[in-house]
Formats: C-alpha cells, structure tokens, sequence
C-alpha cells in the first residue's frame, strides 16, 4: 500500500476516533447540565425549609412525583447522608453551602469537558485540512 494512502486512512481512523470521544463528551456534558439543574432545585428547596414555619403543613418528596404530607418539625437542621450507609444532622445553611460546593465542582468538571470538546475540535479541523 502506498505511504500516501496508508497516512490518509490513518487520518480517517483517527478523526472516526475523535468523533466517538467528542460523543461521548457531549453526552457527559448532558448529564452534567442535568446534575447542576437537579442540585439548583435541591438549593432552592432546602433554603424554602429554613423559611417554612415549624409545624407547618407542607408536602415531603417521597420519589419522583410521589409526595407524603406532614408537619415540619425542626426548620434549622436536616440530615445529610455522607456516604458509606452514614448520615449527619447539618444545618440548613450548612447543607445549603454543601449543595452549592458540589454545584461549584459540577461546574468545573463541565468547564474541562468543553475545554476537550475545543481540542478535539481544532484536531478534527486540523485532519480535514490534512486530508484536502
């Protein structure tokens, strides 16, 4: 085979390979769009507790869509799962602020997966220039 065709297949390799990973980026990009959503809304929702009067009636999410009623029985604290079958009496301000450090790092780790989204689109660019 010819080093001429050779180096223009491993071209077309290449850029089939950068395709998939720039998918593959795109869709953890998604999912991280999701999760900053989700954690702004869990924000919100824990800041609307400090607010709510103590035994108050109000409606605790029990699954998606499926809520129990019931009475507010301590609006300063709340109990935080740390991870490893182990949860924390915080406070609302606490796990607020906790909420919005992971919503911090979210944001972070979604500024590096564009950041690669970037390189591999001026490599891309690069190969089809090759390739002309």
């Amino acid at each position: 085979m010819p080093e001429k065709e050779k180096e223009m297949q491993e071209k077309y390799f290449e850029m089939q390979l950068i395709g998939q990973q720039m998918k593959q980026l795109q869709q953890q990009a998604i999912a991280i769009e999701s999760q900053i959503a989700e954690l702004e809304i869990s924000i919100e929702g824990i800041k609307s507790v400090g607010k709510t009067g103590v035994d108050e009636s109000v409606m605790f999410p029990v699954a998606p869509g499926i809520f129990l009623r019931g009475e507010l029985k301590d609006n300063k604290k709340c109990i935080v799962n740390v991870g490893a079958g182990t949860a924390v009496e915080k406070t609302i301000d606490d796990a607020a602020e906790m909420l919005k450090s992971q919503k911090l790092e979210l944001a972070r780790f979604r500024e590096e997966v564009f950041k690669n989204l970037q390189m591999l689109e001026r490599r891309a660019m690069e190969i089809e220039e090759e390739l002309r």
